[in-house]
């Protein structure tokens, strides 16, 4: 099944390729953890060739770890920040 440079008949986010769809995947998961982090809403390009389809698992895999990171470094830091009576633990 041809895969490469395959593009529906339509323009807009209706005429998305799959290679769009997981390149607009990847990078809106860095995209909400910057805003999370306080860091205001700094858009990402995908690092991934879209027509390629064997850059798209790498780059899915990629781009959760590093919001898993981003996310972890965020609470750890937080929780350092604050008392626990801050984060609503009642001892």
């Amino acid at each position: 099944m041809p895969l490469r440079g395959a593009r529906p008949p339509f323009t807009g986010e209706i005429g998305w390729s799959i290679g769009d769809i997981v390149g607009h995947i990847g990078s809106s998961r860095l995209y909400f953890a910057s805003a999370y982090r306080g860091e205001g809403w700094i858009g990402v390009s995908p690092e991934m060739d879209r027509d390629d389809a064997g850059a798209w698992i790498p780059w899915l895999q990629l781009s959760a770890d590093r919001f898993r990171n981003l996310l972890h470094l965020n609470t750890a830091a937080n929780i350092r920040g604050k008392s626990q009576s801050d984060h609503g633990i009642r001892m």
